[in-house]
């Protein structure tokens, strides 16, 4: 353009959204987030030292220990079912989990701005956030969103879940090879954290984590959650109070199908 930017209009905007940043970061005093430091220039060094065909190589490496480490622990999860009920819930187990959260969470968080930062994606913000006033470490990845590639932006979303489930595999081969002790106990609390969790609450579709952008954005259906709610809501008006719509439904044959399977099974 030909004219000069209004500087204190961009002032006006800057603060304006710092406010609301703030806001929303104190707005639930049980989950308080607090950035840190702009990961941007470490990632892009990171990601330089990475070789041209890493993802391949990566996808080779996971496999090389995840699928094996699954034949193991079906072969071994009397034993493994047998330690959780005995071990899961003692003190000293409970304070082992405590340490090891948030370091297996950092390093779920950096594949995340790994991933993103190899496809373009700019990444300027980490931080720790007070979930009920314990520590969990996260990396803003929402750059990905403007990627147009959906296997893209799927892949950064599922980043995290494959860096915990490579660590799970790692533990199970430790916690198999040495005696009862310390770091079998170690070993088998990131098995617990990295495989269970992940699977069940982290890489659930169902539940508002990684695993529900993974499929969202496989799927096409941005939003799919929200809009499944929204559509339940105005069916139950057009038929319990006969009400019609007042905006025209944009929802094609396929989303409407999702809408009613998803939102009572996520429920």
């Amino acid at each position: 353009g030909d004219e000069a930017p209004l500087i204190e209009e961009l002032v006006e905007r800057y603060d304006s959204q710092r406010r609301r940043e703030q806001a929303k970061r104190g707005r639930n005093p049980l989950s308080i987030s607090i950035p840190l430091f702009d990961p941007d220039r470490l990632l892009t060094a990171l990601s330089r030292r990475l070789p041209e065909r890493s993802g391949l190589i990566a996808l080779l490496l996971w496999l090389a220990v995840v699928v094996p480490a699954a034949v193991l622990a079906v072969l071994n999860w009397r034993e493994l079912a047998q330690t959780s009920s005995s071990q899961l819930l003692a003190l000293q187990n409970l304070a082992l989990i405590a340490c090891i959260y948030p370091v297996v969470k950092a390093l779920h968080e950096l594949g995340h701005g790994l991933v993103a930062k190899r496809f373009g994606a700019a990444v300027h913000e980490t931080g720790v956030m007070l979930l009920v006033f314990y520590p969990v470490p996260y990396v803003d990845a929402s750059g990905s969103a403007a990627f147009g590639s959906k296997w893209r932006r799927a892949a950064v979303a599922a980043a995290g879940i494959a860096v915990e489930l490579w660590l799970a595999g790692l533990a199970l081969f430790v916690w198999l090879a040495v005696e009862p002790g310390t770091v079998r106990a170690l070993a088998y609390n990131v098995m617990l954290i990295c495989g269970a969790s992940t699977l069940l609450v982290n890489g659930n579709p169902l539940l508002r984590f990684d695993g529900y952008y993974v499929f969202t954005d496989l799927m096409e259906i941005p939003n799919l959650g929200q809009r499944a709610n929204q559509w339940w809501g105005e069916l139950a008006e057009r038929i319990v109070f006969g009400l019609r719509r007042l905006r025209p439904d944009i929802a094609t044959r396929r989303e409407k199908l999702w809408f009613a399977l998803y939102a009572p099974t996520s429920y």
